[in-house]
């Protein structure tokens, strides 16, 4: 069981690296799909999950949101409260 769990935090680790090459690469389309899907929604979800991995993922990907500099991102976080 604990390896299950340590496979599904890699795969979630791994999910929050492609999504950070995706914002800084493809920010067009990126802007809708994350609008569409919840995106940033769920990848804050991830910091509540007490593990360290998801924790720096999840940061990692905001990070890469912020960098982007596009007040699209700005508004979008701001729309759904993440920042409380």
């Amino acid at each position: 069981e604990s390896a299950n769990i340590n496979s599904t935090v890699a795969s979630a680790r791994c999910l929050c690296e492609v999504l950070c090459a995706c914002a800084q690469g493809h920010s067009y389309r990126m802007k809708y799909f994350v609008m569409r899907n919840n995106v940033i929604g769920r990848v804050f979800s991830l910091l509540g999950t007490g593990r360290h991995q998801l924790y720096l993922g999840a940061i990692k990907f905001l990070r890469a949101i912020l960098y982007t500099k596009d007040e699209f991102y700005y508004r979008h976080i701001q729309k759904i409260d993440l920042m409380k």
